[in-house]
């Protein structure tokens, strides 16, 4: 996983492959940045800050992204699968995209976490709504409507693109040939 752009320093590409190497990105090609949540229990906010992200080992990420879609204490299964198909599609868009780099971009998720999903059930048991064939669905297009199992559709925007590469870009450029195969 490289997160530097073209124009890095060598300061600075030494700096961030550490980073890579003694976080997620490294084992997973990603990397919690961080969030922040509403806790109806306690009334408060719960931040997760990039610093704590950086120093999560795989379980503890995995851990962090639950509590972060689980509201009322019941894991929100139709919002992670909505956040997956979304992710999927950008992920179809940027690898039409020939010789663009998104180095160290970031997905921002949103999402209404005021009211439980009624198909969610706190044993994660599945349910009728919940049994979705997402490969199928993924096939089928990105116009097609989201099936009704998506009662609050979460938001996954690409942002940061500090390091975005692409043709054209400088007169130095360095160019990149076919899709971005780190994606």
């Amino acid at each position: 996983t490289r997160m530097y752009g073209d124009f890095a320093t060598e300061t600075k590409r030494k700096s961030q492959d550490k980073k890579t190497k003694q976080s997620t990105s490294g084992k997973l090609g990603v990397r919690l940045c961080g969030y922040q949540r509403y806790s109806n229990s306690t009334r408060t906010f719960q931040r997760v800050d990039k610093y704590e992200g950086r120093k999560v080992d795989v379980e503890k990420f995995q851990e962090l992204l639950e509590a972060f879609f689980t509201v009322g204490g019941i894991l929100q299964k139709s919002v992670v699968n909505s956040v997956i198909l979304q992710v999927a599609k950008l992920r179809r868009i940027i690898l039409n995209l020939e010789r663009y780099r998104f180095y160290s971009s970031s997905l921002l998720i949103v999402f209404e976490g005021d009211q439980p999903d009624k198909g969610d059930s706190s044993s994660g048991e599945s349910t009728k709504d919940d049994d979705v064939d997402f490969d199928e669905y993924i096939k089928c297009g990105s116009e097609s409507p989201l099936p009704a199992v998506y009662r609050k559709t979460p938001v996954v925007k690409l942002i940061d693109f500090a390091n975005v590469t692409f043709p054209g870009l400088s007169e130095d450029d360095i160019v990149h040939e076919g899709p971005d195969s780190g994606l």
